[in-house]
């Protein structure tokens, strides 16, 4: 069964922050954005990662409690071309996959 994977930090208002999905076999989660950068270095064609400006969060894609994969969503490159993408988007409205 599919289900949320919650952070396990306490939070002011009692509901925790979801932080992945998926079910026992297969699931996405956030991950440090030092471990996403060493797969996407590794795996990735360009062997580079977003930069640490653009990249906001990081989720690791597991398989079996294995590390198979990661995506980094962040900025665009040019973020102020947003409102063109999706009209009256601010700077901060959004993000964008930007490696995986």
């Amino acid at each position: 069964m599919k289900k949320y994977i919650l952070d396990n930090q306490e939070t002011l208002f009692g509901a925790n922050e979801v932080i992945g999905f998926g079910d026992d076999k297969y699931y996405i989660k956030e991950i440090p954005k030092k471990e996403s950068n060493k797969i996407i270095i590794e795996n990735h064609y360009s062997k580079k990662t977003a930069t640490d400006a653009h990249t906001k969060i990081s989720l690791g894609i597991f398989l079996n409690n294995n590390i198979i994969g990661a995506l980094q969503f962040g900025y665009a490159m040019n973020p102020q071309s947003m409102d063109k993408i999706v009209r009256h988007t601010k700077i901060d409205e959004y993000l964008e996959l930007n490696r995986m």
